[in-house]
């Protein structure tokens, strides 16, 4: 139940057509409904300044000017705008004729061309007893009339009644619509089982935009009715919700991408997955990256060790054992282990064991080796500083070292004596 509440004040409001709401806004891009809205707004209001332009909206909206116009564009092969192009002018500023929407829908419902089946669908529709989503669809069919209609189209004045409506020749050669496109598929009896089984999955029926995209993504994977309906079966049971349309279209994408196109593929590559992703959990909780989900390049790292590497399990772990006396442990640090064992032949605890005696046999000895290096190295510094370092004192003949200490002694006696006679 929705209601309105009542307001005092009045700022203005815009009214926006039912037909617009019901027929074209389900089925349009988010962004090409608000260029519409916006620009309609400002189309209603007659004191508008004539400075509001394309690139006004692009700014209010945060777009590009492209957006826009692609909107526009949109609209205009929706048939419910028409752009003027002015060659002389920026296209910021062409100006932008919104149709009557109400007056669109009704000739399309008066087409004579439809042997008379707009005329009934319009008494239907006005019908109290005829459900909305029956309304939906007979909207649907009038305006695909309408917009298919190649050799005539009609021209309903104001007072007109409904047999005089003449048929004119038609100077527009449309293509067929989103909106045919749907109806025609929905006759399809795998396509329209489908629908109902969807909406029993998701407790509700799918808007045309929601149709409209699994068609499109049908077409596009090259998928089958049972893959689009397990996908939905899928992921309610995976994680007990319903996901929007385009979630859905993400899974099967990423099932085309894997080259997945049965049943049976996928259910074997679940199983896969959900073995690999046992594997990565393993490997986290070791790190003690416990509330932590693996990135998608560390999948891509830990893939390497399984598959490329071969590398067991338990070799894995001890690598991830080594990150414990390090401050910030990570993938990158355990890969530069395991890439390194990897290189040197190492895939099994035995080979591990092997590797590392080895490793500390040829440690021990470079330890060895560079403490003899050491000691020669000090050995050779301390002799150097016994050697007598040389002078200019040096320079000298020392000639006293050519005699005996006697003849010395003498010597020195006689070198006393002569003094003292003096």
């Amino acid at each position: 139940m929705f209601y309105k509440e009542t307001n005092e004040y009045e700022l203005g409001e815009t009214t926006i057509p039912n037909v617009f709401i019901d027929m074209f806004m389900p089925s349009a891009d988010g962004l090409y409904v608000k260029v519409y809205i916006m620009g309609y707004r400002r189309a209603c209001d007659k004191t508008e300044s004539f400075d509001f332009t394309n690139k006004s909206i692009a700014r209010n909206l945060n777009v590009t000017l492209d957006q826009v116009m692609d909107a526009w564009s949109y609209w205009e092969g929706e048939k419910i705008v028409k752009v003027h192009i002015d060659e002389n002018v920026d296209r910021e500023n062409w100006p932008i004729e919104f149709i009557d929407i109400d007056r669109f829908y009704f000739n399309s419902m008066l087409a004579c061309n439809t042997s008379g089946n707009s005329l009934n669908a319009a008494k239907i529709s006005s019908n109290p007893n005829t459900s909305s989503e029956d309304n939906l669809n007979i909207h649907a069919q009038a305006i695909s009339s309408r917009r298919n209609s190649q050799d005539n189209y009609i021209d309903l004045s104001q007072n007109a009644d409904c047999e005089e409506v003449k048929l004119k020749p038609s100077t527009h050669n449309l293509s067929k619509s989103k909106t045919d496109k749907l109806i025609e598929v929905s006759q399809n009896p795998l396509i329209r089982n489908m629908f109902n089984t969807i909406n029993k999955i998701l407790g509700r029926p799918l808007v045309p935009y929601e149709k409209e995209t699994l068609i499109e993504a049908m077409e596009k994977y090259n998928m089958d009715t049972e893959l689009i309906v397990f996908a939905y079966e899928n992921v309610k049971e995976k994680t007990g919700f319903s996901k929007p349309v385009r979630y859905i279209e993400s899974i099967l994408r990423s099932w085309y991408d894997s080259n997945y196109f049965s049943i049976a593929e996928i259910q074997e590559s679940e199983e896969f997955r959900k073995d690999r992703y046992l594997m990565y959990k393993q490997v986290f909780n070791q790190l003690g990256f416990i509330k932590r989900l693996p990135s998608k390049s560390e999948q891509q790292v830990m893939d390497v060790w399984f598959d490329e590497y071969e590398m067991d399990m338990e070799l894995i772990f001890i690598a991830c054992d080594k990150t414990k006396n390090i401050p910030n442990p990570s993938i990158s640090y355990v890969n530069g282990i395991i890439k390194r064992w990897s290189e040197d032949g190492v895939r099994t605890l035995d080979a591990l064991a092997k590797y590392e005696e080895e490793y500390l046999a040829n440690k021990k000895k470079q330890t060895e080796e560079s403490k003899d290096a050491k000691q020669n190295y000090y050995k050779a510094k301390n002799l150097d500083k016994q050697a007598p370092k040389k002078n200019k004192f040096h320079n000298f003949n020392e000639t006293f070292t050519q005699y005996s200490p006697e003849e010395f002694d003498e010597i020195v006696k006689k070198s006393q004596k002569a003094k003292f006679n003096k």
